[in-house]
């Protein structure tokens, strides 16, 4: 369970990452849902349980599976949709995801108490989608109508952090568990904080505001977070408690998060899951063993009696001869029932009826028995494989699974320029380049200041590149690297040139204004004035190794800039004829041998969609660089 007080901390959290639109939405284990957030700093997972009161980011979730059901239509409303805030509601063990979609505003909600619930409403609160509809209790959530908040559990936070309010309802220590919004935990620490008790006095009750003071100022900041051991299961609470089992703690919440999903949370949802999955395919299997058992003595029944029937051969064949006939008088103890309609004679033989056919030998008749007890084991051996299959099954639903797999280079915080196309010169300084059109317009706007240098390539389709110089002087090997690296990102590459052309100019020299009667799309910009251009920019790139804070990072640059920063060079691409996929998959194989390890399927998914977005915009030639190995 999360409880209102670490929510708190959490959405903060969130907020200081700089969330940017809801990238994903996607089923977890045992009905569990996985928001993917893309933040300034990269993606995020959360992985959300409102009916265990989980709310709880994390590095990546492992077991993604897309929504069904009735959650396609939840993905429909909030995926891709922009995020404009996150918010607590009081002190509720609720989230609010204000979106924009399509024009439209949008409120996202997970309530985590109770049966737990999501929903989405629009602007003006009515309800388009819920996940369980409610009428109860004076309260209704169903679709089409307008968005009920539960009522509010104790006093309000303004209320609570009033000294006199609180004085005049708490004449005794259990009073402040139902006035103040918090969990038991919480409270009983607020209590021992102020040194309360009984009766509660004014000077206590102050100390005890002040306590809440300080809690909710570190839980909106960066606190320390605990996991610690109750009746309930294990928490996390913003806090170190007293009288409690610590079990973790953690200066990162996102170190401590990803502790608390991937050691208590799922694996206790995965062995409920897998124990509801096995019981039902026990049911299964027992279902096939009766099957089984019922094939398994027919067979022995129908070869027992062909060994009869071969014993009984003159008496069965002068019974299907009178069946033949139609003269059967004398034959009652041997012909049980005639039926001309499909030329059969039931035969009784020791006690026993068969049907045979008595238009064919008596040979062929006693054939056909065969007949059907080779497709009554052929229907054996595949009631076999079924249960081989179901038992699999089960063994599978018992084994214990891991829900987030044991990252590394995800633990790695971003740098902003890590949303674009990025290296650092030679000379060390930072350069910047759009991936596509909207990263184009985010730069150029927001990160290009004064002082620094923009370029574009000569040709239609190029980035804007951005040099942050921030008005140092930049010597010609820089100008000349990021010429090359502008150019490289161009359409020219695709058009498999192997030089192009560049200009640069000054942010005060780029314009949104177009002139009269003209438009500018989104991406595009207005150059006024001269225009200094670098003729010919090789049309050449190099992929390196660099480490930062003790994470491997992938650069692709100029060759000079590679052999400066990077600890060793991996290959050199060049325009060519294999796709960008195959080349990042090339490159990713590169970095795990050079690594000494196979990455975790998470770290694997993060870089080459790292690499792929990163390479220049057409297919190419990859030269790996034979001194490469054993430099790691």
């Amino acid at each position: 369970m999360i409880t209102a007080i670490m929510l708190r901390g959490i959405i903060g959290y969130l907020r200081g990452l700089g969330p940017r639109y809801v990238k994903r939405v996607r089923s977890s284990i045992a009905g569990a849902l996985v928001l993917t957030l893309s933040c300034e700093g990269g993606d995020i997972d959360i992985f959300v349980h409102p009916r265990r009161s989980v709310f709880a980011p994390t590095y990546r979730v492992s077991e993604r599976t897309p929504l069904s059901g009735r959650r396609i239509r939840l993905r429909s409303l909030v995926e891709n949709a922009r995020v404009l805030g996150i918010e607590q509601p009081g002190m509720e063990r609720a989230v609010v995801f204000r979106l924009a979609q399509g024009g439209r505003g949008l409120n996202l909600v997970f309530e985590l108490f109770g049966r737990g619930n999501v929903m989405v409403a629009d602007e003006s609160w009515r309800v388009e989608y819920v996940d369980e509809p409610l009428e109860a209790r004076g309260r209704k959530v169903v679709e089409g109508e307008r968005y009920q908040p539960p009522a509010p559990r104790g006093l309000p936070v303004e209320e609570a952090l009033d000294a006199d309010r609180l004085l005049s309802g708490a004449s005794s220590l259990a009073d402040l568990y139902r006035l103040l919004p918090l969990d038991k935990y919480t409270v009983r620490h607020l209590i021992r904080e102020a040194g309360l008790s009984e009766p509660p006095t004014r000077d206590g009750i102050e100390r005890l505001v002040k306590a809440l003071k300080s809690l909710l100022e570190a839980v909106e900041g960066k606190c320390k977070v605990y996991l610690v051991r109750v009746d309930e299961g294990v928490l996390m609470l913003p806090y170190r408690p007293e009288g409690l089992e610590i079990l973790y703690e953690s200066d990162d919440l996102l170190e401590a998060s990803t502790k608390y999903l991937s050691e208590y949370v799922i694996p206790a949802l995965a062995s409920e899951e897998g124990r509801r999955e096995a019981e039902r395919l026990r049911g299964r299997l027992r279902a096939l063993l009766e099957q089984r058992r019922k094939v398994e003595e027919e067979i022995g029944r129908l070869e027992a009696l062909v060994v009869k029937l071969y014993q009984n051969l003159p008496v069965i064949s002068q019974a299907l001869e009178a069946a033949r006939s139609g003269r059967h008088e004398g034959y009652g103890h041997v012909i049980v029932g005639v039926s001309p309609k499909d030329r059969t004679a039931i035969i009784r033989v020791d006690g026993e009826n068969v049907r045979l056919r008595y238009d064919v030998s008596v040979y062929e008749a006693i054939g056909e028995v065969y007949n059907r007890i080779k497709r009554l084991k052929a229907g054996l051996e595949e009631v076999e494989r079924r249960i081989r299959e179901v038992e699999e099954r089960i063994r599978e639903a018992e084994r214990p699974r891991v829900g987030i797999e044991e990252v590394w280079l995800l633990k790695r915080r971003r740098e902003w320029y890590e949303r674009f196309k990025w290296f650092y010169t030679s000379g060390g300084v930072l350069v910047v380049a759009g991936k596509d059109a909207t990263t184009n317009e985010v730069l150029v706007k927001r990160y290009a200041k004064e002082g620094d240098i923009i370029m574009h390539a000569d040709v239609h389709g190029s980035p804007f590149t951005v040099i942050k110089s921030g008005g140092r002087e930049v010597g010609g090997e820089d100008l000349e690297e990021a010429a090359v690296f502008t150019a490289s990102h161009s359409n020219a590459w695709k058009a498999g040139f192997s030089a192009a052309d560049v200009y640069w100019v000054r942010p005060e020299q780029v314009s949104k204004k177009a002139p009269s009667g003209e438009y500018l799309a989104k991406g595009s910009f207005m150059i006024y004035g001269k225009r200094n251009y670098i003729r010919g920019a090789r049309l050449e790139l190099y992929v390196g190794l660099a480490w930062r804070s003790g994470y491997p990072v992938v650069m692709i640059a100029p060759r000079r800039a590679v052999e400066k920063h990077c600890s060793v060079t991996i290959a050199r691409l060049v325009p060519g004829s294999v796709e960008r996929g195959e080349v990042a998959r090339r490159i990713l194989g590169a970095v795990e041998g050079l690594l000494g390890r196979e990455l975790a399927r998470p770290d694997r998914e993060y870089l080459y969609s790292d690499i792929v977005e990163r390479l220049p915009p057409g297919p190419c030639d990859i030269e790996f660089q034979e001194q490469m190995c054993g430099k790691i």
